[in-house]
């Protein structure tokens, strides 16, 4: 009273037919409205061009090893952190908040615009 099912076929030319050619990755989630990440949480740039705010005194930002600029990632980190040692490599890091940036943005132009 089973199912019969036959072997599957596991070679690699067969595999390779299953795999699409160009792999992109998964775009990660947007958080339900209301909800805040919290210090070190990711906080990639979102389809929308969005990104999921991060709690009170913390701020989505850059950072970067200081020996190899290709080491960066997104993050929510308090906004006063300007440099940090990560511990677990013993390598230093640069944080720059985009938020900050935006609002600097912001206030230049709304200078220029009221003169």
């Amino acid at each position: 009273m089973g199912y019969y099912c036959p072997k599957a076929d596991t070679s690699p030319e067969a595999l390779k037919r299953n795999i699409p050619k160009e792999r992109v990755a998964p775009m990660p989630p947007k958080a339900p409205e209301g909800v805040a990440l919290l210090a070190g949480a990711d906080c990639p740039l979102l389809k929308d061009g969005s990104r999921t705010p991060c709690a009170e005194n913390l701020c989505c930002g850059k950072s970067v090893n200081k020996d190899d600029a290709r080491d960066n990632f997104d993050h929510c980190k308090e906004t006063k952190v300007t440099a940090y040692e990560y511990l677990e490599a013993g390598e230093l890091y640069t944080f720059t908040c985009y938020e900050d940036g935006t609002r600097l943005f912001m206030t230049l132009a709304t200078v220029f615009v009221s003169i």
